[in-house]
């Protein structure tokens, strides 16, 4: 039994589980030292939309206020999965792409966001096409769609840019509206 509590002993200092254990002799008193350290978390400003515009321009940066310049570059559409054919084709019939690229031209971070939370955190880009409540980034297939590239939910600086990025959806139209909507406020809407 002694053999077995050495041994067991032996391996469990080995691995530092043991670290400050002193067998059979009275613990020593010890001091810590501790500093504290204060962070402060970076406040996100969602987009303000004092101006709606009820249409963009694919191709074109449109700037919304505090700050937020989108590009939106008009979809390719697919049949079959995406990328390198990894990825599940469309369930209702087309994933339509568009390539976006999203700027800070203000003096506050702004946060950019595919929609992957929609529409819980009622901010995202949505497609509408007829009489279709909305399709998201998580419709259908979308999420299994072997996509390399997309527009990951990202804050940005002042004069930081992330893009392009794809922003993918499963439709069962080549056409439709793209909608691009910040705290349940529509911000743009293109049509394609």
């Amino acid at each position: 039994m002694r053999r077995t509590n050495i041994l067991l002993a032996t391996v469990l200092a080995g691995s530092g589980a043991l670290a400050g254990c002193n067998f059979g002799s009275r613990p020593t008193p010890t001091t810590t030292a501790t500093t504290a350290t204060t962070v402060r978390p970076t406040t996100v400003t969602s987009v303000k939309t004092n101006v709606i515009r009820d249409q963009c321009q694919l191709g074109k940066a449109e700037t919304f206020s505090p700050g937020l310049q989108l590009l939106v570059e008009a979809p390719t559409s697919s049949t079959g999965p995406l990328g390198t054919g990894n990825g599940y084709p469309p369930k209702f019939g087309y994933y339509v792409t568009f390539e976006v690229t999203a700027t800070d031209v203000g003096s506050e971070p702004v946060l950019i966001d595919p929609g992957f939370d929609y529409p819980t955190s009622h901010t995202g880009f949505v497609v509408n096409e007829k009489g279709d409540p909305g399709v998201t980034v998580l419709t259908g297939n979308t999420p299994f769609d072997g996509s390399l590239t997309s527009l990951d939910t990202t804050e940005l600086n002042p004069g930081n840019k992330v893009g392009p990025g794809g922003v993918t959806f499963d439709v069962p139209h080549r056409n439709g509206k793209l909608t691009y909507i910040v705290s349940g406020s529509l911000v743009c809407t293109w049509s394609f």
